[in-house]
């Protein structure tokens, strides 16, 4: 009888713990999360994408302006440049095409660059 009593005692208590075990149901889980804020990833693009319109205006007319500059002093000179002034205006053209887009976008970085395109304005302008 005591056995009896004990096996009915251990198949009681088995049942019950196997009922609250932690892997005796499904797991809860809640939806996933995005951790991507869209609406703020587009206004950040949309003011780096104005930013750059607008600094790319300014190198843009200050770039046409050199040009115009550099045709001048080509009509002036007959189209003959000094070795000096050849090799000045390939660097010129050298550091304008080694401009990126990601430079535009940001505005001490243009004013470096309309700063020193200034410069070479300035030089071009006293050899006419």
């Amino acid at each position: 009888m005591k056995q009896l009593f004990s096996i009915l005692l251990l198949a009681m208590c088995s049942g019950v713990y196997s009922q609250t075990s932690a892997y005796s149901y499904p797991a809860q889980y809640n939806p996933p999360h995005s951790s991507v804020n869209t609406e703020l990833d587009m206004r950040v693009l949309q003011n780096m994408q104005s930013s750059y319109n607008k600094n790319y205006k300014k190198f843009n007319d200050k770039v046409n302006n050199l040009y115009k500059l550099i045709e001048r002093l080509l009509k002036k000179n007959n189209n003959k440049l000094t070795e000096k002034q050849r090799d000045y205006i390939k660097l010129v053209y050298v550091y304008i095409d080694g401009i990126t887009k990601t430079d535009l976008t940001s505005e001490s970085q243009t004013y470096n660059i309309i700063k020193t395109l200034e410069k070479v304005e300035d030089n071009i302008i006293e050899w006419l």
